[in-house]
């Protein structure tokens, strides 16, 4: 049964490639559109072919549930995959969507409309000049030849670039649900907290992979940091390095590559690496604070719950009348394991900020003594 699938499918390609090469007078009477098949093989034999750039993600669930997600035949889902900018969600949709025909990626930035959406993807699948080429039939008979020859329908990535003040959201969510239900395109959406709108994860038409900052078991796993963390361990610094970053990797992954260019000295040259960039964190958190405070003085009352709490329930904001700024580089929403959302600090240094009420980075030295010092935060019963 096994081989009598591959030898149609086979003959499938073949035939399709027969229908590639048809005389042109074929072609231009309309029976055969040459450019379907052929970008539909491109299209899905390439992402089968060529390495990704980013490396495997260690996340075993996150990837396990995106597949799943994607194996599904249900047309009028598709699927978000949020969380804080650098922990490695572009990572888990590469790694789901390893070997898997036909995955386009596009990058969609902040308030771009749906209808420019849609004609960036169709321009990739595509592969035409909007300027030359229509490219919505272009795409939509590229989309009918690779279901055809793969049996399985193209995947579209739209990655939300990251958000900044003043900007608004693009129409990802839009954007899918008309693919996803219109075209029958598997769509995931690769978007930060800052890039999406909250209530876009709660249209009751999509599966939401949150992926939080990466465990410190997880995280020492990655083999790209092996040779960092132990030096960092070696030197004394992996705990405070850990309490201020956090289970980031792309952060951790600015430091080796700092580290690196250093020399990939250790003791006293590693921890000359080290203060400066954890220097740098802590200023950018204490400047995020201080620039919500400004906007809203209020938010001074809610931030210094956090000296004492580590979550702070999300209910709080509605109660107080109080809103949060978006995007908002200080807090985030997560779901409790008690299935309540709550507050967190927007990544480690943010969460070392709040917790000490720092007004300014301290020296690496009074750093180390700050948190060996301190006592473990609470989290409050919902």
């Amino acid at each position: 049964v096994c081989k009598m699938e591959v030898l149609q499918h086979s003959a499938t390609i073949i035939a399709s490639l027969a229908a590639f090469l048809a005389p042109p007078v074929i072609v231009a009477a309309g029976v055969v559109p040459r450019a379907g098949p052929l970008r539909a093989l491109v299209l899905g034999l390439s992402s089968r072919l060529f390495l990704r750039a980013n490396p495997v993600s260690q996340r075993t669930n996150e990837v396990a549930a995106l597949r799943l997600c994607l194996s599904a035949e249900d047309k009028d889902f598709y699927s978000i995959v949020t969380g804080p900018k650098g922990v490695g969600k572009t990572c888990v949709v590469d790694t789901a969507t390893e070997a898997t025909f036909g995955v386009v990626s596009v990058d969609v930035a902040p308030g771009k409309p749906f209808d420019t959406i849609l004609t960036d993807v169709f321009t990739a699948i595509s592969n035409t000049n909007p300027r030359v080429v229509e490219p919505h039939d272009s795409a939509r008979r590229v989309l009918r030849w690779h279901r055809f020859i793969f049996r399985t329908p193209v995947t579209v990535v739209l990655r939300g670039i990251e958000r900044k003040p003043t900007q608004q959201f693009a129409d990802l969510d839009g954007a899918a649900k008309a693919m996803a239900h219109n075209l029958g395109i598997r769509v995931v959406i690769d978007a930060s907290d800052n890039s999406l709108p909250e209530n876009a994860k709660r249209t009751k038409r999509e599966d939401v992979i949150e992926v939080d900052p990466m465990p410190r078991s997880v995280l020492e796993s990655v083999p790209e940091l092996s040779e960092l963390l132990s030096a960092l361990k070696g030197s004394g610094l992996a705990d405070i390095v850990w309490e201020c970053v956090g289970g980031v990797p792309a952060d951790y992954l600015r430091l080796f590559k700092k580290w690196k260019k250093a020399g990939r000295g250790t003791g006293s040259e590693l921890e000359a690496v080290v203060e400066p960039f954890l220097t740098d964190l802590l200023d950018q958190a204490i400047r995020d604070r201080d620039a919500n405070v400004v906007a809203n003085p209020r938010l001074k009352e809610l931030y210094a719950l956090f000296v004492k709490q580590a979550e702070v329930p999300h209910k709080l904001l509605q109660e107080s009348q109080l809103a949060r700024p978006s995007p908002d580089k200080v807090l985030r929403i997560r779901r409790s394991p008690r299935g309540t959302s709550v507050l967190v600090p927007a990544n480690g240094p943010t969460a070392v900020v709040l917790r000490f009420a720092l007004i300014e980075p301290p020296a690496l030295w009074e750093l180390k003594n700050i948190l060996h010092n301190s006592q473990p935060l609470a989290s409050p019963a919902q």
